[in-house]
Parts: structure tokens; sequence; C-alpha cells
């Protein structure tokens, strides 16, 4: 009997754990010391009752773990905001295509003792306006984890001010300068004004990784291609760090087109890899997590549903996310907001691997999708 009680308390305990879906980050504290978590949880879909039997077994709609239904997602971001490496960056990705995230060090542009080593802010403001994301960094000189909390915040909410006070644009991503540890203070302190940490401590799904050349690493490409494809295999977020393009500065290559290869290769792979800036990305993330999904009503080849998330602010977190509709039949596929047929109400839909696929914002607005299939008249 008692070994029976103690079972029971057992199954209760784990039934717990399930449900609140609490699991530890890397550094031993739960993720809701991250305020975009606050109201987050894991995806639910809810299902209308069936109308009859026959409707038990239909389709069950999901959200993608990445946009586009993609297996891995990758962010190539860049540290400093010098010059140089930010005109060798843009002229390997912007023909590509290919969007990055540049972490820049607003003190260092104020600096007249830089010499002018470092982008302005209007260089800054057009890399944003290309398609780039702007992200906060900060000097190498003081490590975070040992400042006060008064010179912490002062590093890391007056760098963050400065970007939104020059540029109009409010950065959502933060990488620690380097030798700086993320401790729970620093990561509550980034916190404050940013969402997204370049921390495997805020996202265990994170990987990290130095490009380029330095004392103790050689760049090998065809490694990094393989740690790439290992990462996507398992459902992963794959983080470059890179500095230096090529010349003096940190960590360089032996050549522009030692990265442009690189480069090329990476476009190959978007079919299932999405590449992003980190804050794309951290935004899908969180808000697939807090999404709810429902399905209000099927038909035989229709389904109308809607997703919705009470992730705040909606400005940052109201994203498109990625549904995956199971159709093995369907040829062709229309989804419509509230049922409208006017074409601004349309949204993009498109089939792959026997699945359909239909961006739909979170924002609780119902979606009927509709599909042909080879075998209707």
């Amino acid at each position: 009997m008692l070994r029976t009680i103690a079972t029971l308390a057992m199954m209760v305990v784990l039934f717990s754990i399930v449900s609140t879906g609490c699991r530890p980050d890397d550094a031993g504290t739960t993720a809701s010391t991250d305020p975009a978590l606050a109201t987050a949880a894991a995806p639910v879909v809810k299902l209308a009752a069936p109308q009859d039997e026959g409707q038990k077994e239909q389709i069950m709609p999901r959200i993608a773990d990445y946009y586009g239904n993609r297996r891995g997602a990758l962010s190539l971001t860049f540290d400093d905001g010098f010059r140089q490496e930010v005109a060798d960056a843009r002229e390997i990705l912007d023909p590509l295509g290919l969007k990055g995230t540049f972490f820049l060090i607003p003190m260092h542009m104020e600096n007249p003792a830089m010499g002018g080593n470092m982008i302005s802010w209007q260089q800054a403001k057009e890399l944003h306006a290309a398609g780039h994301e702007i992200g906060t960094h900060g000097a190498i000189k003081e490590k975070l984890h040992e400042a006060t909390d008064e010179r912490l915040g002062f590093l890391i909410n007056e760098s963050w001010r400065l970007i939104r006070e020059k540029t109009d644009v409010t950065p959502v991503t933060y990488a620690l300068p380097g030798g700086s540890r993320a401790t729970e203070n620093v990561r509550r302190k980034i916190l404050e004004k940013h969402y997204f940490i370049r921390s495997s401590a805020q996202f265990p799904i994170m990987t990290t990784a130095g490009y380029g050349n330095t004392d103790r690493r050689q760049w090998d490409d065809e490694r990094t291609r393989q740690r790439i494809i290992a990462c996507r295999d398992e459902g992963g977020w794959f983080v470059a760090i890179i500095h230096s393009i090529v010349g003096a500065g940190w960590s360089p290559f032996k050549s522009k087109d030692e990265f442009r290869t690189h480069c090329q290769w990476l476009d190959s792979q978007k079919d299932t890899i999405w590449i992003a800036p980190m804050g794309t990305i951290g935004r899908y993330i969180r808000a697939r997590e807090a999404a709810r999904l429902e399905v209000i009503e099927r038909g035989e080849n229709s389904i109308r549903l809607s997703i919705a998330t009470r992730l705040e602010p909606a400005d940052v977190f109201q994203v498109p996310l990625t549904v995956v509709i199971p159709a093995p039949q369907a040829t062709s596929a229309r989804a419509t907001v509230q049922g409208d047929a006017a074409p601004a109400n349309a949204l993009t839909t498109r089939i792959a691997e026997g699945n359909i696929l239909v961006d739909i914002m979170p924002d609780g607005q119902p979606v009927t999708i509709t599909w042909s299939t080879a075998t209707a008249d």
C-alpha cells in the first residue's frame, strides 16, 4: 500500500512538471528572468469538438518550429561596428540577400579618439534600412559580471539609449563583450531593455561559433559546414560570431573569398535552414512558444483556425508564424482572413512535402484555408 501511495505521489509531481513546462536554463535558473517569457508557454492547439465520429481522425495543424517550416535556423552576427568590417560584410552579404545582426559599441562611435574607425550613425541607419539588424555590444575593457549594479546599468542601458536616440531604432538584441559572463544578474540587467541575448543561457537550442582565424583557431570551412548541418538536423539555432573579414582586426579570414565562399554555401541551404538576424529568429521562437492555435471549423478540403498570443509588447512579438497543415493530396491552396476574398486579406500559402504552409499573424483573427486535390472534380 505504501509503495502504491508513493508511486501515485511521484506521478503527480511528474505531471506537475510537464504541465508547467518549467525547465532550468544553462545557468541553473528558470527562464522567468526573461520578460518575454512572462506569459509564454508551450504552443497550445485547441480543437473544435468533432461534429461526427469521422472527424476525429482529421488533420492536426501545428505551428512550425521555424519560419517556413525549415529544419533549423542560423544567424550571422558581426561584433564591434568597425567601418571596414561592416563594408566588407555588406559587400558579400548584400548581393546574396543575406541579412545579419551588427552589434555596435555606441560609446566607441561617440569617441573622437577612435579616429573614425567606427561606422557613423548615418551608416548605422543605412544598415537598418538595408534589412540588417542593429544590436547592442559593450566595450571589452570592463567585465560586466564584475561591475557594480549602478555601473552595470550604465554600461548596458546607456548603449541602448544611444542607439535608439541616434538611429530611431530600438535594439532588441545584446552581445556580451569578450571576457564578460552571462551571470543571472548580468542577464537580468540586459533584459531590462533588450529581449534577446547571444547566449545559450537564454536559448538552450543556440550554438555559437567563432569565425575566422586566431592564434588558437584556424578557419575550417568544411568542418563549420558539418557543424551547421548537425545543428540543423537537431532542430537547433546556429549563431556565427564574426569580427573582421580581412585586415588587422580580430579573427580575420585569409581573404574575402574565404568568407564569400562560405556565404554562398549558406545561401544554397536556405530551403532547410532559416537564415535571418538574431532578433527576427528570437521573436519567432518566443511568439511560437506563447501561441495558442485553435481549430474553429473543419471541412473536407478546408479548415478555419486562429492563432493568438498575449506576449507584450505587440510591436515586438506580433510576427507571422508558419502554420503547417498536413494535406498530402493538395495541389493548390488559398488562405484568407475572416473568409474575405479581397486580395488585401489573402495570405501567402505554399505547398511543400505534402503540407500546406500558411504564414499567420498571432492576433486571434480567424483564418480560412481551402485547397484543391488531384482527385477533385
